[in-house]
This record gives C-alpha cells, sequence and structure tokens, in this order.
C-alpha cells in the first residue's frame, strides 16, 4: 500500500543542511584537486583525492535539483566527451591545488570553496537558490568565469568585475533575544510564518521550531505573549547549539509503506526501503515522525544517497499532492518575480537611456535636421 498522502520531495538543500554540512566538509581539508568537469550547463564535478581516504568526488548542481556533496565515485557520471570552456578554466586554475575549507555566507544558501595553489588562490561560489549559480573568484573575488550572469539593481555577478553576495538577511541561528523579539513584534502574521519568512527559517525548520516549543503554529503574533517568546526562542537556541557543535544524527527520510503497519520510524533493517524518499535532515525531525527515518553515519553520506535514490524513484513518480503549506516555493516564486520585475525596470531604464541619447543627438543636430526636412518639402 502507497501511503495515502504523498509529499513533495525535496530537490535544494536548506539554509540549516549547508550550516551542517560546512563542518563536514573540514574533514576533507587538504585533499588535492585532480580534474575539473562541467555536464549541461549546471552540475560541476570536481575529481579530488585525499591522502587518508583516497578518491574524492565533489558534486555542485545548480539546476533545478540544488545541492552540494561528495558522491561514491561509482555513482559519478561519465564524462563528457568535450571539456567546455568553463571546465578548462577550472582545470587550469584547480589542477594540483589543496582545497583550503568551505564556508557558509551568513545564513544563506551560498556556499564558497577555496582552492590554495603557490600561483594564487580560487574561489567557487556556489549559489543554491533562485536559478542558481557557479561562480569563480580569485583570492580578491574578482569573477574570471560564472555559470549565469547577474545584473540585478541589487547584486551584479559578471566576469570581470568583483563577485556581490545578496543583501544581508537576518540569521536566525545567531539572532539576539532582542532582534528576535523585534522582528516577531513587527510581523502581522502568525508565528510559523513569522519563523518562515521574517527568520528566514523556511518552512520546514519554522514548523520544527513550533513543533519542539510545544507552541501552536498558527498562533497569531497578536496573541503570543512573552512565554511564547521565550518558548520558541529556546527552541532556536537549541537547534543553533545542535548545528555550532555539530550534534548531528543524519536521517533519510521515505513515505511510510503501510502494508503492515508495524514500523516504529526508524529503521535499520534495510528492508523497509521502499517509500519515495522525501527528505535527508542532519537531525531527525519531529515533523517527520509519520515518515519513516533511516539513520546514517554521516550526512554527507546521507546526502549521496539521498539525491542519487531520488533520481531513480523520479521516473515512476505519479503526482505528488500537496500536505503542507509550502512557504518555500512561495517565498521563491515572489522572488523571481521581484528579481524578473528588478531585470524588467533595468532593461526599461537602460532603453529610457538610450532614447534619451538619440532624442539629445537629434537635438543637437537641429538646425541640420530642419533644413533638411524643409528643403525636402519645397522640392
Amino acid at each position: 500500500g502507497r501511503a495515502v498522502c504523498s509529499m513533495d520531495s525535496k530537490r535544494e538543500l536548506t539554509s540549516v543542511d549547508l550550516a551542517a554540512l560546512v563542518g563536514e566538509f573540514g574533514a576533507y581539508e587538504g585533499a588535492k584537486v585532480d580534474k575539473a568537469y562541467l555536464y549541461g550547463d549546471d552540475l560541476v564535478r570536481l575529481k579530488m583525492r585525499d591522502f587518508d581516504r583516497g578518491r574524492i568526488e565533489l558534486i555542485l548542481e545548480v539546476g533545478e535539483i540544488k545541492r552540494a556533496h561528495t558522491v561514491a565515485p561509482e555513482r559519478v557520471p561519465d564524462a563528457p566527451g568535450r571539456p567546455p570552456q568553463f571546465a578548462m578554466m577550472l582545470r587550469n586554475r584547480l589542477s594540483g591545488a589543496d582545497f583550503a575549507g568551505v564556508e557558509q555566507y551568513e545564513f544563506d544558501r551560498i556556499l564558497e570553496f577555496t582552492f590554495e595553489r603557490e600561483d594564487g588562490t580560487t574561489r567557487i561560489i556556489v549559489e543554491l537558490f533562485g536559478q542558481g549559480n557557479v561562480a569563480v573568484t580569485d583570492g580578491e573575488y574578482e569573477v574570471i568565469d560564472c555559470l549565469e550572469t547577474v545584473r540585478l539593481k541589487s547584486r551584479t555577478v559578471v566576469p570581470g568585475s568583483r563577485y556581490e553576495f545578496p543583501e544581508s538577511r537576518t540569521n536566525p541561528l545567531t539572532v539576539s533575544r532582542e532582534a528576535f523579539d523585534h522582528e516577531m513584534d513587527d510581523s502581522d502574521t502568525d508565528v510559523v510564518r513569522t519563523l518562515a519568512t521574517q527568520l528566514n527559517f523556511g518552512g520546514l525548520y519554522a514548523e520544527e521550531v513550533c513543533t519542539r516549543a510545544g507552541v501552536e503554529k498558527g498562533l497569531d503574533i497578536a496573541d503570543a505573549d512573552e512565554a511564547v517568546y521565550d518558548r520558541v526562542y529556546e527552541g532556536i537556541e537549541r537547534l543553533a547549539l545542535d548545528i555550532r557543535n555539530g550534534n548531528f544524527e543524519p536521517r533519510l527520510y521515505r513515505e511510510r509503506d503501510d502494508a503492515d503497519g508495524t514500523d516504529d520510524g526508524d529503521d535499520t533493517d534495510g528492508e523497509a526501503s521502499e517509500g519515495q524518499v522525501v527528505d535527508v535532515t542532519p537531525f531527525p525531525l519531529e515533523e517527520h515522525a509519520d515518515l519513516d527515518g533511516e539513520r546514517y553515519e554521516t550526512f554527507l553520506e546521507a546526502l549521496d544517497d539521498y539525491f542519487f535514490q531520488l533520481e531513480l524513484g523520479e521516473d515512476e513518480e505519479p503526482e505528488p499532492t500537496e500536505q503542507r503549506p509550502d512557504f518555500d516555493s512561495e517565498i521563491a516564486k515572489y522572488e523571481r518575480i521581484i528579481e524578473q520585475q528588478q531585470g524588467a525596470i533595468e532593461g526599461f531604464e537602460q532603453e529610457a537611456d538610450a532614447l534619451r541619447e538619440q532624442a539629445e543627438l537629434l537635438y543637437a543636430e537641429y538646425g541640420l535636421v530642419d533644413e533638411i526636412l524643409s528643403t525636402i518639402q519645397e522640392a
């Protein structure tokens, strides 16, 4: 029996995932880059080797699926025939370079991988939001090349100029109690939406914080008293502490197959790996209590398995039906609309500038143009 209520499978890493990943990537510092590959226009693969671990394959994907993690060498796609320009540039800059570490930019869905070689530093900045992007910069953040050129009012990412990060947003993992109170008081919706949007938790973790804090998600901010604020803030602090201390217990979640009804949550036997994979998280979530959770030693391994099985299961998947309010896609949708509108506004401004310039040129030559026109009319 298939679970009646189907959830959408996760296709993009969250800010919380990235915060958790950064610690685990630290284990690979000092690995040497052998070769770089580009598949299509949105998947970069870095083949590295590590003194202790042997071959390491790093995948950075910024298309419809947005992810950054290591994969088992036997799962790596075959190299494309002719390496495109972007891949050649990466090989030139990274061949023999040491992986020097990775950081998350604030609480954004941006990872910055740093590579060191005697002749200089290369940074690979991976944008796992919106349209997605991979920008390659030197040590001074000058963009050498990028998969997507970004020209917005708020920021630009173009070869030859300095890489510009998006505007800072509240980081819920480091938010002070004062700033937290301010963001909450400022809101005119309910607790869960405020956490999702004002505090940038996204839908799932906003719901998780509420559930852990024992606070009703739909509680109107106007009705939330000091005690509610205390509980929610405490929930945030606990989550932040787990992430900071690398206190993980990764889970890969699947839809529960209700055939035997005898399941108690966490599988240890490989038997119950039937249901469609739905999520992968650095620690168990109360929000996923009704799913089958499979434990993993490391989050990177869990991610590798998750995205591998997501791809396998995509072919025969029926259309999933909505279960939870999907704040993230709502937010993403409006971010895209705003981005497009900003783009359009800039387009119109450029057009207006060009027209103004033409008008001024015409005006400068007014005498001549007037003379020509009257000559023609007389003729």
